[in-house]
């Protein structure tokens, strides 16, 4: 058996999307159910979108305050990715990036314009992806990361994703260089 690399272990939450809509919304946790129902009285809309540019400032800001340096908007190949938008009286407020690993729909990137979050836009961009999801035809839904180890800011996200349903997945990623993996501890 050939060397893979060293090993470290990772984690997400998947959504079973065979369940029918009644199911999935009864399983989410009762906050989820309160706040996505308080999304409602803004007349939020969902949509497929290629309005990359008015996205990427919301996804910018977003990166740079959690401390993470954003993808440049000319560096996202935009023929494999789906964007998903929240919009709000016609301007775009939020949104999340979908690509696919092994023909499953995965979040890569999600963000609200923190002028907005008295919306829940949060909730219902995470519901509307679920249904979007469903909708077409996907058994199974990835929210992207799940942190094992995390600490601060990562805790609350973590929370988050857990309020939806899903099962968190742990699965094992190899890198040969030592540093990738002790930098992930």
């Amino acid at each position: 058996m050939k060397w893979k690399g060293f090993k470290d272990i990772q984690a997400t939450i998947i959504i079973d999307l065979i369940k029918s809509e009644e199911e999935l919304k009864n399983n989410l946790h009762k906050d989820a159910q309160r706040y996505l129902k308080k999304s409602f009285q803004y007349s939020l809309k969902f949509e497929e979108s290629d309005e990359w540019d008015e996205f990427y400032p919301i996804y910018k800001k977003v990166a740079v305050n959690g401390g993470i340096v954003p993808v440049q908007l000319d560096k996202i190949d935009k023929k494999k990715l789906y964007l998903l938008v929240i919009k709000h009286e016609g301007k775009i407020i939020g949104g999340l990036i979908i690509n696919f690993e092994d023909g499953i729909p995965n979040m890569m990137i999600n963000a609200i314009d923190s002028n907005y979050y008295y919306t829940c836009a949060g909730y219902f961009n995470y519901w509307n992806m679920i249904l979007w999801a469903k909708n077409k035809g996907f058994k199974k839904l990835n929210l992207g990361g799940y942190q094992i180890y995390a600490k601060k800011k990562l805790v609350y996200i973590n929370k988050f994703k857990e309020k939806w349903g899903g099962l968190i997945v742990h699965y094992y990623v190899y890198s040969k260089n030592p540093l990738y993996i002790l930098g992930r501890k």
